[in-house]
């Protein structure tokens, strides 16, 4: 390869590289300022959320936790396994259910007891089964 079509190639791989960065800069953006709680879940072999794998600021105030709290303890050190949340939850991923919403009744940190609607979907990232979950923060009653 002569030195021209090496030069080329560069450029292209770092026009390639800088378009990347910049559509992570606009999903993490999107992510990290959106006013809905979005949490990131891996969910573990008994279909059971087993711990955060990305939270955004909204998600971490809804919870009372800071992000790094949230990232380093397991997900039944905060959302008990046998709250109605986690049971609907599990629910939907063991009967097969790729997608769906619930309502569910949930005591936070705080002890204020809310109503939720909340919004998920299951998939895989690296072979690791992942939920995202979507909930809006105005939706409590």
């Amino acid at each position: 390869m002569d030195i021209s079509k090496a030069k080329k190639a560069k450029q292209e791989l770092d026009l390639l590289h800088r378009k990347l960065k910049e559509s992570e800069l606009k999903y993490r953006t999107l992510f990290e300022y959106a006013n809905d709680a979005i949490y990131l879940l891996e969910i573990g072999s008994d279909h059971f959320p087993a711990r955060f794998v990305e939270v955004n600021e909204a998600g971490c105030k809804r919870f009372g936790y800071t992000r790094e709290e949230l990232l380093s303890m397991p997900c039944h050190g905060i959302i008990p396994r046998d709250s109605d949340i986690v049971q609907k939850t599990v629910e939907q991923i063991r009967n097969g259910n790729l997608s769906f919403t619930l309502q569910s009744q949930f005591t936070f940190k705080s002890g204020e007891i809310k109503k939720l609607e909340y919004s998920g979907k299951l998939f895989n990232i690296e072979k690791k089964k992942c939920f995202l979950l979507f909930q809006e923060t105005g939706q409590s009653t």
